[in-house]
């Protein structure tokens, strides 16, 4: 309509305006910004393009106002931009002097999963996501290339982020497979979240990073994070599932650390497991009871193996007059008694109804290994094709 000029004016702005500064403040409320983040494994398999379909799929409903999505990428970062192209973005030029990039790519520590897409799904954030996206949040691969995110060192920053900035974010979205945090799909603002590795999934792993070295007090939250896994603990004898940090952190001082011989599995100085020697005393110090656990996300990979060959080179060394070791399987876990057969175990027999386990008392294979039995290539990467489930003997 055509405005009577006269009625025009200027006067400083009151709280009264609020509603009017809403209905012309929002010139921009058909456009917003894209950016998503995966873990460094993840990648490869066509995730990120699945969870942003699902995103489009949602975001323009979430939001009748919206008519552009544009996403910045790093000109090197030719593998997001592919991600983009797949899923029907255009490309309209090339901005000098953009901010940091807002798509991570890459493959992270050199681990990948392979996945099938139809377990991808995303999904509001939860506090209950916390172990996951600190497990992520700390991957320096991932949060260097995160504009305006500072990498995460402990569970209550982890906490802090989702309750403080995802839960009030328009729309940001945690990225799952079968229902676990690993990355984020962020709509309308800057994309600031890290991607992620807290899943139970299985990777390909470099056995040369594979390393054995004492407990510390600093590795409480990669302790609570196998140790509160029911997959894991419900084959340790005497071991009750973690539920805190305290939790972990009292059985590192009280358990760990005075024990006489217990390692803790390292991926590239990350606690992912244990190996544990229970060594005899008096008449029987010629003898000892090995037991082990490892995350479930890293069976399948001949870590455990890995892991038992080096105890085996140092547990002997470490006690002189050691001459057996020996461990006891459930007849029912097949895969760790393949493992110990293949580091040179030798399988004795089955003691019938002999471990109360959980409630139930089972019959268990003993295996025993002697300092004769020791060759010069137990540091050999040839390893098996499966790992411990766990240990069967004692936590």
């Amino acid at each position: 309509m055509q405005t009577d000029m006269s009625r025009i004016a200027l006067r400083p702005f009151r709280l009264s305006d609020a509603d009017d500064v809403l209905s012309f403040g929002g010139d921009d409320r058909h456009k917003a910004d894209m950016g998503y983040a995966l873990a460094a494994r993840c990648c490869g398999q066509g995730i990120t393009t699945k969870a942003v379909k699902i995103a489009l799929s949602q975001v323009f409903k979430d939001y009748p106002d919206l008519v552009r999505l544009q996403s910045f990428v790093a000109v090197e970062n030719k593998a997001s931009q592919r991600v983009l192209e797949k899923v029907g973005f255009q490309r309209e030029g090339t901005k000098a002097g953009l901010s940091d990039p807002t798509v991570p790519s890459g493959r992270g520590v050199a681990e990948r999963i392979k996945t099938d897409l139809s377990r991808i799904a995303l999904r509001p954030f939860r506090l209950s996501d916390a172990d996951d996206v600190l497990s992520f949040g700390v991957d320096d691969q991932v949060t260097r290339v995160l504009r305006g995110f500072k990498t995460l060192t402990m569970k209550d920053e982890a906490l802090n982020f989702i309750e403080n900035v995802c839960f009030p974010h328009p729309w940001r979205r945690s990225i799952c497979i079968d229902d676990r945090s690993i990355g984020t799909k962020v709509g309308l603002s800057d994309p600031t979240v890290p991607s992620g590795r807290g899943i139970a999934e299985w990777i390909k792993t470099d056995l040369s990073r594979i390393a054995l070295r004492p407990f510390r007090l600093s590795d409480a939250d990669d302790v609570l994070s196998f140790g509160g896994d029911d997959q894991v603990t419900r084959v340790l004898r005497g071991f009750k599932t973690l539920t805190t940090e305290d939790e972990a952190l009292n059985f590192i001082k009280n358990v760990c650390i005075p024990h006489p011989w217990r390692r803790s599995i390292c991926i590239d100085d990350r606690s992912i497991g244990f190996v544990t020697m229970f060594p005899g005393s008096g008449d029987d110090r010629h003898k000892a009871d090995m037991g082990y656990a490892l995350a479930a996300r890293y069976w399948g990979q001949g870590i455990t193996a890995k892991a038992v060959r080096i105890a085996l080179s140092q547990v002997f060394k470490d006690y002189p007059d050691l001459v057996r070791l020996q461990s006891f399987v459930a007849v029912e876990n097949k895969v760790s008694q393949r493992v110990l057969e293949k580091v040179g175990f030798q399988r004795e027999g089955v003691l019938r109804k002999y471990l109360y386990l959980k409630g139930d008392i089972k019959d268990m294979v003993v295996y025993s290994f002697l300092s004769s039995d020791l060759t010069n290539d137990l540091s050999s990467n040839e390893l098996i094709t499966h790992p411990s489930s766990r240990d069967e003997s004692r936590p």
